[in-house]
């Protein structure tokens, strides 16, 4: 999966979808679901309302990605049209994900698309040298932590 590759190749309308996401490290790929409608349940000024809570989180073995594992979560979790924003600091388990998406996707009744997030992505400057090499992770975090501070603070990483 390279970014902006998807499966299939146009994403669900966004008001339809559950929205998951993927963390892909050396050895684990994180799962998660974003809790739907969250806005309807903020607090105005709490800094613990500024981003959506995970819920149904789950892990795959990064080197060997469970094709039956993630159908299963898959369906527990968003039974109806699904996006999941793809995070990678592993290219070759990122690979493997992509495969298993595509072939999950094909064999389900609810569309299923996913999408590799990148730095330019984030709402959040990468001032390096060689930006490339932090990894997507790091700036995810630091992109959070900016949301949780408001703006008001810039986020080192």
């Amino acid at each position: 999966m390279t970014p902006r590759d998807s499966a299939p190749a146009s994403p669900p309308p966004p008001a339809a979808v559950t929205v998951l996401v993927a963390d892909i490290g050396n050895s684990r790929i994180k799962l998660a679901a974003l809790a739907p409608s969250a806005a309807a349940t903020r607090r105005p000024g709490n800094a613990a309302d500024a981003l959506p809570p995970l819920l149904h989180r789950t892990y795959l073995v990064a080197r060997d990605v469970d094709a039956d594992a993630f159908a299963r979560w898959l369906a527990a979790v968003a039974p109806g049209a699904a996006l999941l924003l793809v995070g990678s600091v592993n290219v070759a388990a990122a690979a493997r994900l992509g495969e298993v998406v595509a072939r999950v996707a094909a064999a389900r009744a609810a569309p299923l698309s996913a999408v590799r997030v990148g730095p330019g992505d984030l709402p959040l400057p990468v001032r390096l040298a060689e930006p490339a090499k932090v990894g997507i992770d790091r700036l995810a975090a630091a992109a959070a932590v900016a949301r949780l501070e408001g703006g008001r603070r810039p986020a080192g990483i």
